[in-house]
C-alpha cells in the first residue's frame, strides 16, 4: 500500500512523494533527495541529515514505514547538510551530507588507516600531516593518521565520551565534553597537553590558532597553551582577562570579548594579536568574528572595527561607509560579511573567500540570515525562504612553491638551500620548506596563499663566485619560481616538468660578492665631532689576538678617545694605524684596530655585532666615499674583508642628537623616551617638512604617545608642527619603530634645543641594531618614499631590569617648597654585577638657559664597566 508523505525543507520548499509501507526510511531520503536535486530544489553538494516529525522524532534510517505511525499523507521536515572537505597535509577526508565519510589522497603511513563504514558523523577535524578525527552523534570520536599530530587517541579514548565540540590545531586535538571537561590529545609541546596533563575541567568554550589553544572558563577566566607565538601565552593580557564571554581566533592570534564589551587580543601581530595602537577603539563591542588571518568586531552601535592582515578583510576602509547599522557579522578563511538592518549585506576581504559581491549585490536584498560555510563560503537565507551562495567552492588543494636556480645545461651553480630552509618559523602563510641542494620547497597553509605580495626569507648558501652567461650555458645567473598543485611532496614537485607548473616566473639572481655583511652609520653634519656605527655579520670564527679593523675614507679623524663603545662586540683595545687605500699609494686614512685581548672572548661566525667609535667628519666629501672592514686572525692574515661600504652624504643642517632618556629600560614594558634636538642655526621656513625618529627594529613606537615638552610646554617655544597631515594630527606612524613629525612649511625652526617625549613599548630582548635614527626629509608630498637629507644615528638604551620600574619615591617635609632637600628612595629588585661603578642621579640640562619648571626629572645611571676586574668580591 502506497502512502504520499511531503518532505518538507526549512526553506518552506518540499516535495510529494508516494512509498510503499515497506520501505525503510532510508530509501524515503533517497528517494527525496533525488525529487530535491532534479526540481533544484536542494544544492547538489547537500544531503538530508535528519528527517524530523511533526512530534520533533528523528526517525531511524532502518525502520521501515510501515513499522511508524504515519497517516495517509504526513509531512516530514528535512534537516540538511551539505559535503564538507577536509585537508589535513596531504590527506583528505569529506564528510558526505549523510553522515558517511570518504577519504583520498595520501595517507600517513604512521596512521592506522580510517574505517570507510564510519557512520552517524556530524562533524570532521583535521590537524596536519593526515590526521583527523570524526565526531558522531552518540558524542563518542574516532581518529585516524600521524599519531604524534593527534591520529592516534588511544591514551584518551575512555575519555572521549559526551563530547560536543572539537578543536584542532595543525600538532592536536581537544575536546570539550558536556560536563564541561577539555580532553587533549597529540603533541605533548603543541596543545596536546594542558599543564602537563590530557584533562582539563570547568570550560565552557574552546578555541585554536595554528598551534595553541585557548579556552574560556566557567568563572569568565581565561587559560591557554601550546607555542607561545600563536598565543599559547596570554600572561602579558592576563589581568585583563575576566568576565570573559567570547573567544575567536585567527591562524596566529586570540581575541576575547568581555561581558563590559572590551576586546583584549595576544598572539602574532600579523593574525591580528596586536591592538595596543587602537585599544580605545575596541570598546562597546557585542559580537566578535574571526578569519583566518583577520578579526572583525561589531560595536552596540552597529558600526564594525576590523584589524588583522589587510588582504584577509583586516582592512575594512573600502567599505566603511556602509558599515552602519550592522546586524550581523560572519566570516570565512579570508573574508567578512556584514547584514544590516534593512536586509542588505556588505563584503569585504580576498574575493575568492567572499570579499566580493559586486557581481551578486542585487541578489542579497531582504536578506534574513548570513552564515559561512568553511573555508572559503558565504549562504544568504533571504526571507522569501531562497538562498545566496558565494565564495570559493573549489576543493582545497596542496600547494607548492618551488625556488630553483638554473641553468639550461644544468649544471650545479653552487647555491645551497639548508634542509629546513624557512629563516623566519613558525611562518603563517607557509607550513614548511625543503631544501635539496640548489632548488627549495614551500608548502602553503591549507593550499592557499593571500593576495599581494609575499616576503618569506630563506636560508641558503651562496655559490662561491657568481655564475656567469658564458660558463652556464647562456642562462647563468637565473632564479625561477614555480607553483604547482596536487603534487604529492617534495620529490614530486623537483621532478615535474616545467610544463606541469601552474605559474613560473624567472628572474636575475644578485651578484656573489667578496664582502661581509655591514653598514655604517653617524651623523652627517660636516665637520663635527661624531660616533661611526658598525653593524656587522661575522662569517667567521674570531678567537683572542683576533681584530676588527675599521677602514675610514680620506678626511676622516678616527678616534680611540673617547672610548670605543663595545655594544654587543667583545671588548678589547684599541690602536689608530695610518695606512694605504689605493694601489697606487696615494690615498693616506687613519684605519683602527680593535684587537680581542681577554680569555674567554671571541667572535662567532653568523652573529651580528655592532660598535661605536668616534670620528671627526670633514669639511668635503670624501673622493673615493667607501668605509672598509676587515677582520683578521691572530696571525694578522686576512678572515674576511669588504672595502666597498659606502659612506653617508655629509650635510649643513647643525643639528645635534642627545641620546634617548628612557623612564624604564625594563623588557616589554611601556617606557617614556626623550629626544633632545639642538639646532645650532635657524632653518628657513620650507627648509624641513619632516622629522623622523626610527627606534630599533623591535621596539614598538605608540604613536598616540607622543608630545612636544620644550619649554616646559611653551607651545612658542615648541617645534612647528603641522596638525593638518598625520594620522594623528602633528604625526603619523609609517612603521611601528618610527614617527614621522609633519612641520609647519610657514614657519622657521628656531636656533634652539626641543624635547620630543613618546611612549615606546621596549623590546623583551636588546635589538640586535641598538640604535635610533633621527632623518630630515625636505620632501613634502611623497615624504614616505623620499631620501633623509640628514640622518643622525645615537646609541639605543638596551634593556635591563637591575631595578623596580618606578620605584623611585622622593621624601621631603617640604616636597612643595622651592630649594627644599629631597631624600631619594631606590629599591633594587636584583643583584647588581660585583664590579658596577657607583650609581648617580643626573639632572636634565636647563633648556634655553631656562628651568624645567613644568617637566622636571631625574635619572638614575648605573654604568657599565668596560671590563671587571678580578678578584672583586660581594654584590
Amino acid at each position: 500500500m502506497a502512502r504520499r508523505i511531503r518532505v518538507l525543507l526549512l526553506s518552506g520548499s518540499y516535495v510529494m512523494l508516494e512509498v510503499e509501507e515497506h520501505s525503510t526510511v532510508s530509501e524515503l531520503r533517497a528517494k527525496a533527495e533525488k525529487e530535491l536535486w532534479d526540481q533544484k530544489l536542494l544544492d547538489p553538494a547537500a544531503h538530508l541529515r535528519w528527517l524530523v516529525t511533526a512530534a520533533g522524532l528523528r526517525l531511524p534510517w532502518a525502520e521501515t514505514l510501515g513499522n511508524l505511525s504515519f497517516g495517509d499523507e504526513d509531512t516530514l521536515t528535512g534537516v540538511t547538510m551539505r559535503s564538507r572537505t577536509v585537508k589535513s597535509g596531504p590527506a583528505y577526508a569529506e564528510l558526505v551530507g549523510d553522515g558517511t565519510v570518504r577519504t583520498w589522497g595520501k595517507a600517513s603511513k604512521e596512521g592506522p588507516g580510517v574505517d570507510h563504514g564510519l557512520r552517524e558523523v556530524i562533524d570532521l577535524y583535521g590537524s596536519d600531516d593526515g590526521a583527523f578525527a570524526a565526531l558522531r552523534e552518540d558524542g563518542s570520536v574516532f581518529t585516524w593518521g600521524h599519531p604524534s599530530k593527534g591520529g592516534d587517541s588511544w591514551v584518551v579514548q575512555h575519555q572521549l565520551h559526551d563530547v560536543q565540540t572539537i578543536q584542532a590545531t595543525s600538532f592536536s586535538f581537544a575536546a570539550l565534553r558536556s560536563d564541561n571537561t577539555v580532553v587533549t590529545w597529540g603533541h605533548p609541546d603543541r596543545g596536546g597537553l594542558v599543564n602537563g596533563t590530557n584533562e582539563l575541567a570547568d570550560v565552557k568554550q574552546i578555541q585554536a590558532t595554528f598551534r595553541a589553544f585557548a579556552v574560556i572558563r566557567l568563572d569568565g577566566s581565561v587559560t591557554t597553551w601550546g607555542e607561545a607565538t600563536f598565543g599559547g601565552d596570554s600572561q602579558t593580557v592576563s589581568e585583563r582577562l575576566n568576565d570573559v564571554i567570547q573567544i575567536e581566533a585567527t591562524g596566529g592570534a586570540f581575541a576575547a570579548l568581555t561581558q563590559d564589551g572590551i576586546v583584549v587580543t595576544w598572539g602574532m601581530e600579523l593574525a591580528g594579536g596586536d591592538t595596543a595602537a587602537f585599544r580605545h577603539e575596541l570598546r562597546g563591542i557585542s559580537k566578535l568574528s574571526a578569519g583566518s588571518l583577520a578579526f572583525a568586531a561589531l560595536r552596540e552601535e552597529g558600526s564594525v572595527v576590523t584589524w588583522g592582515h589587510a588582504q584577509f578583510g583586516g582592512d575594512s576602509r573600502a567599505v566603511q561607509d556602509s558599515l552602519k547599522d550592522v546586524r550581523d557579522l560572519v566570516a570565512t578563511g579570508g573574508a567578512f560579511a556584514a547584514l544590516l538592518a534593512d536586509g542588505s549585506v556588505v563584503a569585504w576581504g580576498f574575493a575568492e573567500c567572499g570579499g566580493d559581491i559586486s557581481e551578486i549585490r542585487e541578489q542579497l536584498q531582504g536578506v534574513r540570515q548570513l552564515a559561512s560555510e568553511p573555508p572559503c563560503n558565504f549562504v544568504a537565507t533571504l526571507s522569501n525562504g531562497g538562498t545566496v551562495r558565494w565564495g570559493a567552492d573549489s576543493v582545497p588543494v596542496a600547494l607548492y612553491f618551488a625556488v630553483r636556480s638554473l641553468s639550461v645545461t644544468g649544471a650545479p651553480l653552487g647555491f645551497d638551500f639548508a634542509i629546513s630552509c624557512l629563516a623566519v618559523s613558525p611562518s603563517v602563510v607557509f607550513d614548511r620548506c625543503e631544501g635539496r641542494g640548489r632548488s627549495a620547497v614551500l608548502l602553503a597553509r591549507d593550499g592557499e596563499l593571500p593576495a599581494g605580495a609575499i616576503s618569506v626569507p630563506l636560508f641558503v648558501t651562496n655559490a662561491a663566485r657568481t655564475p656567469s652567461a658564458s660558463a652556464e650555458g647562456g642562462v647563468g645567473n637565473t632564479w625561477v619560481l614555480e607553483s604547482f598543485v596536487d603534487l604529492q611532496n617534495t620529490s614530486a614537485v623537483l621532478a615535474a616538468p616545467a610544463d606541469l607548473a601552474r605559474q613560473r616566473s624567472q628572474v636575475p639572481g644578485y651578484e656573489i660578492r667578496d664582502l661581509l655583511e655591514a653598514t655604517i652609520g653617524g651623523n652627517t653634519q660636516r665637520a663635527v665631532v661624531t660616533t661611526i656605527f658598525v653593524w656587522f655579520v661575522a662569517s667567521q670564527f674570531l678567537d683572542i689576538g683576533s681584530a676588527v679593523e675599521l677602514h675610514a675614507p680620506p678626511g676622516y679623524e678616527l678616534r680611540c678617545n673617547p672610548r670605543v663603545q663595545y655594544i654587543s662586540l667583545p671588548a678589547g683595545s684599541c690602536t689608530l694605524i695610518s695606512g694605504v687605500t689605493s694601489t697606487t699609494g696615494d690615498v693616506f686614512h687613519q684605519y683602527l684596530s680593535l684587537a680581542l685581548t681577554l680569555p674567554g672572548q671571541q667572535v662567532y661566525p653568523n652573529t651580528a655585532y655592532e660598535f661605536g667609535v668616534a670620528a671627526v667628519n670633514p669639511s668635503t666629501a670624501a673622493t673615493p666615499n667607501f668605509w672598509g672592514l676587515v677582520l683578521r686572525k691572530p696571525g694578522g692574515e686576512v678572515a674576511d674583508s669588504i672595502r666597498t661600504l659606502p659612506g653617508y652624504d655629509l650635510t649643513d643642517f647643525q643639528l645635534d642628537v642627545q641620546t634617548p632618556l628612557p623612564s624604564s629600560t625594563r623588557p616589554a614594558v611601556v617606557s617614556f623616551v626623550r629626544v633632545t634636538l639642538t639646532f645650532a642655526r635657524e632653518l628657513a621656513p620650507g627648509r624641513v617638512a619632516h622629522i623622523s625618529i626610527v627606534a630599533p627594529a623591535s621596539t614598538k613606537v605608540l604613536c598616540q604617545r607622543l608630545r612636544d615638552l620644550s619649554g616646559g610646554g611653551n607651545s612658542a617655544e615648541a617645534l612647528p608642527l603641522d596638525s593638518s597631515i598625520g594620522t594623528y594630527g602633528t604625526h603619523t606612524c609609517q612603521l611601528q619603530n618610527s614617527v614621522t613629525m609633519h612641520l609647519l612649511l610657514s614657519r622657521p625652526i628656531l636656533a634652539a634645543s626641543y624635547l620630543i617625549e613618546l611612549g615606546v613599548l621596549n623590546p623583551g630582548i636588546r635589538a640586535a641594531k641598538d640604535f635610533w635614527t633621527l632623518e630630515l626629509i625636505e620632501e613634502v608630498m611623497e615624504w614616505r618614499t623620499a631620501p633623509a637629507v640628514l640622518q643622525i644615528q645615537v646609541p639605543g638604551f638596551g634593556v635591563s631590569n637591575p631595578f623596580a620600574g618606578v620605584d623611585i619615591a622622593a621624601i621631603a617635609n617640604q616636597a612643595a617648597v622651592k630649594a627644599a632637600a629631597l631624600s631619594l628612595l631606590v629599591t633594587f629588585q636584583h643583584l647588581l654585577v660585583p664590579c658596577v661603578s657607583k650609581p648617580w642621579l643626573s639632572r636634565p640640562r636647563a633648556h634655553n638657559g631656562g628651568s624645567w619648571a613644568a617637566e622636571s626629572c631625574f635619572y638614575l645611571v648605573i654604568p657599565r664597566p668596560a671590563k671587571c676586574p678580578r678578584g672583586r668580591g660581594g654584590p
